[in-house]
């Protein structure tokens, strides 16, 4: 089954202690943007393009799966929010006219190889205006390392998930096997997906951006401005054209 399938209706209850509030206020922050026009890659079910879209942006957020666009698409219209949801692969986006920013949150470039980078990187610098910002967000290779051979449990009332997981050092992945309880009715259905990360260099992620030709590419430990040390499981690139 791929990715974020099932999975999809489960993710936010999943992640329901996840700071989206506050992760959201740190892309605005970074953005440094009144009312700018928003392109959103790898949206999920959409808990930032709705938080971007209440500081005063116009969004237009895409992503490769119909489950998670759906969940977006629903919630978002169910809470008044005006947002175009798109299908598009993040490797190969289209935002017809030029946009202020791109954005790319929670794990989206993880899910991407290297030559997916370039591409991403390409796509993002031919939406974006002049002076126009690319921010994304990846978990460190020392983070994916140390989840190798780890199991997590998460469960609720409705739903419960194992996510077993396992590093591939030469090939730089982790892939995790998950499995999904599902509430239905007096009984919980069984589903199954597999989900592969991509650990990749910070430094090597900063040149394939600045090679694309990007004036500026930074890296900040996330929900910082600071460096980013290895002291941080996760890097946030702040690129501007």
């Amino acid at each position: 089954m791929k990715a974020y399938s099932y999975l999809a209706k489960a993710y936010n209850e999943l992640m329901a202690d996840v700071d989206y509030d506050g992760w959201a206020a740190y892309i605005n922050e970074l953005l440094g943007l009144n009312n700018g026009r928003i392109f959103e890659a790898a949206c999920g079910t959409g808990s930032i393009s709705c938080r971007l879209y209440d500081f005063g942006h116009e969004i237009i957020a895409s992503d490769i799966s119909d489950e998670m666009l759906r969940e977006a698409a629903e919630y978002a219209r169910g809470t008044g929010r005006d947002i175009k949801f798109v299908k598009q692969d993040m490797r190969c986006f289209e935002t017809g006219s030029k946009v202020d920013a791109v954005v790319c949150a929670c794990d989206g470039v993880n899910y991407i190889d290297e030559e997916g980078l370039k591409q991403f990187a390409g796509c993002a610098f031919r939406a974006l205006k002049s002076g126009g910002l690319l921010l994304f967000d990846l978990s460190t290779r020392a983070k994916l390392h140390c989840m190798d051979a780890e199991v997590y449990f998460d469960d609720s009332d409705d739903v419960s998930c194992i996510w077993r997981n396992t590093y591939n050092k030469v090939r730089g992945t982790l892939t995790m096997d998950v499995t999904l309880f599902v509430r239905k009715g007096s009984l919980f259905e069984r589903f199954d997906e597999t989900h592969v990360q991509h650990a990749h260099d910070n430094e090597a992620v900063r040149q394939i951006f600045l090679a694309e030709g990007f004036a500026d590419a930074r890296v900040y430990g996330f929900l910082t401005k600071e460096n980013c040390t290895k002291d941080f499981t996760r890097a946030q690139f702040v690129c501007r054209k």
